[in-house]
């Protein structure tokens, strides 16, 4: 820790405790000597070398004679100057610390306030950049009980996550890893294209009621059918709910195929069926994206 060397050095307790005053536990303080490896007494009596009861005891009567001075915390600090060495060493020492008690590092505490701006800076201008709708966030970060409130409650709940934890919008915007998957899924709720019914067991089309994706109690269905999209045998899924996003006229976001890592396409379509089937589509339906999609997602 770099500090000042005139500066105090403040303990403070934890837990968020402030009492008017607060006495750190002296008596028969039981800690392992590093130097010799085994348990022994330490004391803080000013005006010594050492906390050790080893050192001291080679000290003539002082353990005998010392006056135990204590040491309390006001409304839950204590401020140390740093020339009170022996007082620092026992506070450091002292069991309690770090468990019930600890040390104000202030270039640590400021760090942590700059990476946190930095990261709620960076949650609000993804907000701002305004490639995914609100909704979209919110179900991302929120999962699918965002669907039942309107979009000026999901706004404000979402907005409040990149203040208090801005990475879980950063994440949402992710392409990386389970991300990428798991936006697709909630573009496609967002947009209406999939819905999940009211039991939570199934994740359906919302054109034909058929279902995608069949859920276990517990189990959160945007985080699964995230999952389902991942599989390389599930590519025409992922294919279909692609297309039918772009024809939502969602705004320019990377949806591309794990297989290929192209845009999804009427073409891509047409290809994943010749994979599928051995055959070209038939002429009448080769371009016919509703189709294809449910050829596709045929067993």
């Amino acid at each position: 820790m770099n500090q000042n060397a005139n500066t105090p050095l403040v303990f403070f307790l934890l837990n968020g405790l402030s009492p008017e005053t607060w006495s750190l536990a002296q008596k028969d303080i039981l800690v392992k000597n590093p130097n010799t490896g085994f348990l022994e007494k330490i004391y803080y009596i000013p005006g010594t070398t050492s906390i050790w009861h080893s050192d001291l005891e080679k000290q003539g009567d002082i353990l005998k004679n010392h006056i135990k001075k204590s040491i309390y915390f006001v409304e839950g600090t204590l401020s140390v100057s740093p020339d009170d060495v022996i007082l620092i060493e026992y506070l450091k020492t002292h069991p309690d610390f770090k468990l019930k008690y600890s040390l104000v590092d202030k270039n640590a505490d400021s760090q942590k306030i700059i990476d946190k701006t930095d990261l709620i800076t960076q949650a609000v201008m993804s907000l701002q950049e305004k490639s995914l709708d609100i909704k979209t966030v919110g179900l991302l970060v929120f999962g699918e009980s965002v669907l039942l409130q309107d979009d000026k409650s999901v706004e404000a709940l979402v907005k409040q996550k990149a203040i208090s934890e801005p990475q879980s919008i950063i994440d949402a915007y992710s392409d990386k890893g389970e991300w990428k998957y798991k936006k697709v899924v909630a573009l496609a709720l967002s947009k209406e294209i999939i819905r999940i019914n009211p039991t939570k067991t199934a994740i359906l089309w919302v054109d034909t009621n058929e279902p995608i994706l069949t859920l276990a109690v517990g189990q959160k269905p945007i985080d699964e059918l995230g999952l389902f999209l991942s599989s390389s045998k599930n590519e025409s899924t992922l294919q279909a709910l692609s297309l039918k996003i772009e024809n939502k006229y969602v705004a320019k976001t990377d949806l591309t195929s794990k297989a290929n890592n192209t845009d999804s396409s009427l073409e891509n379509l047409q290809k994943a069926y010749e994979d599928k089937f051995g055959a070209i589509p038939p002429h009448n339906k080769k371009n016919d994206v509703e189709w294809l999609s449910k050829k596709l997602l045929e067993i």
